[in-house]
């Protein structure tokens, strides 16, 4: 049974688990046999991701002499499934997947479970209720309440009032598209009652929520399909509060919009595997491992993009300016509830119609 995930957004009092990276012949590498495995193949979401991943894997070369290849593949399902079919899989490391696409990968057999070593090393740097048996966050931020203060007279603090349109009239902005929807069940969930650590009851339809939505949508103005139409929502006064992604978010407040941001929403991550039929699993543990490993690294990959990684240490190692503002800084951690992944894919299909009719009025 997969875990429920938990996470207290602290790394006081946490120690690295002591396993270098030659301690089990089966799943790491050193120089001497290096050229044995690899080249490991990094499936990535392309643009700025894949560019940083790239500097990452130079370390990670420079480290241990294998080599990697990072692609620019979008994560695509399909395309794994079709590799399977064919016997033909020519990826290892499927990084910051889509969490639900993730999780139906692995319920198909499709990913690779951790050995235990490693499961423990990923355990101690990232936290165990972070750590399921198949992947680990990659690519963290925050959907996240927002409000311009300059177009209301009083703007929500958190999902229950920017559900409430009667005691904060205003134009909403909400996701509408079934690429962005995880992003709003939580909110919804919590809206009509439920606890952050508690979304749904594992049988449960899409009745309660969906009458929230039906709700909202009068006051919804904006149904965002895209990122980039959440910045120009906020940015032309198309909306006057919303859900948005943090960095996006911020970005809107650097250009000189009055948006206030609350940190109460939805903690939103990919999630980094290894292929069930990886042709490189050698080489792919050894670089999940050397990844847990240096959490220097992953904060200069996180000041990079602005995105939150996993290790409990790095959001210290983080210029302060740019931890404030990442999804993992304790701070902003404790408002944000998980997704329910097992219950939005068994769901996906009844939360796609049900809220696209709801966008269109029907």
């Amino acid at each position: 049974m997969l875990k429920k995930r938990t996470w207290i957004g602290s790394a006081a009092g946490l120690a690295l688990l002591a396993v270098p990276l030659t301690a089990c012949s089966e799943t790491t590498a050193s120089n001497n046999d290096s050229e044995a495995l690899g080249p490991l193949v990094i499936a990535t979401w392309g643009g700025a991701t894949s560019e940083a991943t790239r500097v990452l894997a130079e370390q990670f070369t420079a480290d241990t002499g294998i080599q990697v290849e990072v692609l620019e593949t979008g994560n695509h399902l399909s395309m794994i499934r079709s590799m399977d079919d064919a016997n033909n899989t020519e990826w290892d490391i499927l990084d910051g997947a889509v969490l639900g696409d993730a999780y139906q990968l692995y319920v198909d057999g499709l990913l690779e479970p951790w050995d235990a070593e490693t499961a423990a090393l990923l355990g101690e740097s990232y936290g165990e209720a972070q750590v399921d048996e198949y992947s680990y966050p990659w690519i963290g931020y925050g959907q996240i309440v927002v409000c311009n203060a300059d177009a209301v007279e009083e703007c929500p603090t958190n999902v229950v009032e920017l559900l409430d349109t009667e005691a904060f009239p205003g134009n909403r902005m909400l996701p509408g598209d079934p690429g962005f929807f995880n992003t709003m069940l939580p909110p919804l969930a919590i809206a009509t009652g439920s606890e952050p650590d508690d979304l749904f009851e594992p049988s449960e339809g899409v009745d309660r929520i969906a009458d929230k939505l039906r709700e909202v949508a009068p006051s919804t103005t904006v149904w965002f399909t895209s990122g980039d139409a959440q910045n120009q929502a906020m940015l032309q006064g198309e909306a006057d509060m919303g859900l948005m992604a943090s960095g996006r978010a911020y970005t809107v407040q650097d250009e000189g919009v009055n948006l206030e941001l609350h940190w109460d929403g939805t903690y939103i991550y990919g999630a980094t595997s290894i292929l069930k039929n990886a042709p490189n699993k050698e080489a792919a543990v050894a670089y999940i491992r050397w990844l847990a490993e240096n959490p220097a690294a992953q904060a200069t990959w996180a000041e990079t993009l602005n995105y939150a990684v996993p290790h409990l240490e790095a959001i210290n190692l983080i210029d302060p300016e740019i931890a404030e503002r990442l999804a993992t800084y304790p701070a902003n951690f404790s408002g944000l509830a998980l997704q329910d992944v097992a219950w939005q894919s068994a769901n996906k299909a009844e939360i796609d119609e049900t809220f696209l009719n709801i966008i269109v009025g029907e």
